[in-house]
């Protein structure tokens, strides 16, 4: 180990330091981490990494092809497959744990987003709602034509409940 002269602030360092502990002028290269690319979404995973962090498809290789593991299908049982890998088997099984863990949060996710009122006309989830109330000018139309008795009217419908899409603005009954 040999001491070096820091080229910003020129303290004395030593040569493994990865900054100067004077200035902290970064001295050595920060390491790359080493990264695998989806064949499928393209999206960067890591080396130790066995299935796609965003697509969740599989990095093992069966036969010189990619083994597919869809949401649509059932998840590979990539202990089949334990010999091709340099990992022990219990991080084999907990990374698998983990995917269909990750399948099930997705699942519960997209049950409870089609569980969800939206608008008929835009599909928006932003909606607003309340009773309908007395009508007034229905009320007076009624009170023109039919008199004292025609103000009645304006109660007709009032426990009506109203939703307003708060993006398109389209009213509807619900």
């Amino acid at each position: 180990m040999a001491l070096i002269e820091c080229p910003e602030c020129g303290g004395k360092v030593s040569d493994q330091a990865p900054a100067c502990i004077h200035c902290g002028y970064p001295l050595q290269e920060p390491k790359e981490e080493q990264l695998q690319y989806c064949p499928y979404c393209g999206e960067p995973n890591g080396m130790e990494s066995i299935f796609c962090g965003f697509c969740g498809k599989s990095f093992i290789k069966e036969k010189n092809d990619l083994v597919v593991a869809d949401s649509d299908t059932e998840v590979v049982d990539i202990m089949d497959y334990k010999n091709d890998l340099d990992m022990p088997g219990d991080m084999v099984r907990l990374q698998q744990a983990q995917i269909i863990q990750q399948q099930r949060q997705l699942d519960e996710q997209r049950r409870q987003f089609d569980a969800q009122a939206k608008c008929p006309r835009c599909g928006s989830t932003s909606l607003s709602g309340g009773k309908q109330g007395f009508r007034f000018g229905r009320a007076f139309t009624g009170a023109v034509l039919f008199g004292g008795v025609g103000l009645l009217a304006g109660g007709i419908g009032a426990n009506k409940t109203v939703i307003i899409c708060m993006n398109c603005g389209y009213k509807f009954e619900f």
